[in-house]
C-alpha cells in the first residue's frame, strides 16, 4: 500500500500483482525458498527493491488476510 495523505493508504497496483503471484505460488504448495528463487531469477525486486528470501515470502504469506480487500 502507498500513502495518499491524511494517514490514508491505497493499494499499489504493482505491489498487488506481486502479492497475487506469491500467494498463488504458495497455494500451489511450492516451498517458500523455491518461490524466492523463482522471483529472484526473474529479476523481480521486493517492495523495497531487495532480493527475495524464504523468510520474506513466509512473512507475506502470513499477512495474506491484510490483502484480502485489495485482491478482489
Amino acid at each position: 500500500f502507498r500513502s495518499v495523505g491524511d494517514g490514508l493508504t491505497e493499494p499499489d497496483p504493482r505491489e498487488i500483482a506481486v502479492v497475487r503471484r506469491v500467494l498463488a505460488l504458495c497455494e500451489a504448495d511450492i516451498p517458500f525458498h523455491r518461490i524466492a528463487e523463482q522471483l529472484n531469477a526473474e529479476g523481480l525486486p521486493t517492495k523495497r527493491g531487495g532480493r527475495w528470501h524464504a523468510s520474506t515470502v513466509h512473512k507475506l504469506y502470513g499477512r495474506r488476510a491484510q490483502y484480502q480487500d485489495a485482491l478482489i
